[in-house]
């Protein structure tokens, strides 16, 4: 299994939180699976020496891969993490 160190990514802490609202256990691990994905391919794109916790609400359950990408992408804009350049 790759890890996020595998993906270049070891100056980036991550840490994702799905509640029971989100759906039941498979559910859940579905939505951090989905999250660590995407944390893994636009992470390079990500300033170094920070650490994250994304909290999963209760519609990530029904949204889909596409729609949770784009919210990252929403987040990372608005956190303003993104290396300069990138």
């Amino acid at each position: 299994m790759a890890t996020l160190e595998d993906a270049g990514l070891e100056g980036l802490k991550f840490g994702f939180v799905t509640s029971k609202r989100v759906g039941n256990a498979v559910v859940r691990n579905r939505v951090r699976r989905q999250l660590r994905s995407i944390v893994r391919d636009c992470g390079d794109e990500l300033s170094l020496g920070r650490y994250v916790v994304m909290i999963a609400r209760f519609r990530a359950g029904k949204a889909s891969f596409e729609e949770l990408q784009q919210d990252w992408r929403k987040l990372v804009k608005r956190l303003q993490i993104r290396k300069e350049g990138a």
